[in-house]
């Protein structure tokens, strides 16, 4: 009991240090790391550079074992088509 305890006050303080490291970027700002590529459930990479329409674009970041991203799958995938 004492092992869990030691390790999730170890998780909350690198959490709470990790909340003064981030800045929010302002609005009409240019995207940070649009270069970068990140791989896509079907293996694929994409940078943001590549994926961005004129209105902008939209990463999720899910897990599908999470109880409450599968319950509200049929919503997210509205949103992307």
């Amino acid at each position: 009991m004492k092992r869990i305890f030691l390790i999730a006050s170890l998780a909350f303080t690198g959490f709470l240090n990790a909340q003064d490291v981030i800045e929010p970027i302002a609005t009409g700002s240019t995207i940070p790391l649009k270069d970068l590529k990140m791989k896509s459930v079907n293996g694929v990479g994409y940078s943001v550079k590549e994926v961005c329409k004129k209105k902008g674009v939209l990463v999720m970041f899910s897990c599908n074992t999470c109880p409450v991203v599968v319950k509200y799958q049929s919503r997210t995938l509205d949103v992307i088509r």
